[in-house]
């Protein structure tokens, strides 16, 4: 978790939360992939842009630059994510 200044339409600095929580843990080909769910503001619900950061064994992020959105359906299947990485189950 940590914190950034976002700046409004008038110039003035705001503060804002930036989270970011592990939400699941999955084996695809044999490597693991960790998953981490990525907010602003106090509830995941509140953050229409909300993503998923996806990481492997040594925490390198393995889809930097291109954030996996959550759909609203709730934390992604072993399945989606295997096909968003291009592997198999």
């Amino acid at each position: 978790m940590g914190m950034f200044i976002k700046r409004d339409g008038m110039g003035e600095a705001m503060m804002s939360k930036l989270h970011q929580e592990h939400v699941k843990t999955y084996f695809i080909n044999k490597k693991r992939v960790e998953l981490d769910l990525c907010w602003t503001g106090d509830k995941p619900e509140d953050d229409d842009d909300r993503f998923y950061d996806l990481y492997d064994a040594d925490g390198r992020c393995l889809n930097e630059g291109s954030p996996f959105h959550d759909d609203g359906d709730g934390v992604p299947s072993q399945k989606v994510i295997a096909e968003y990485l291009g592997g198999e189950r």
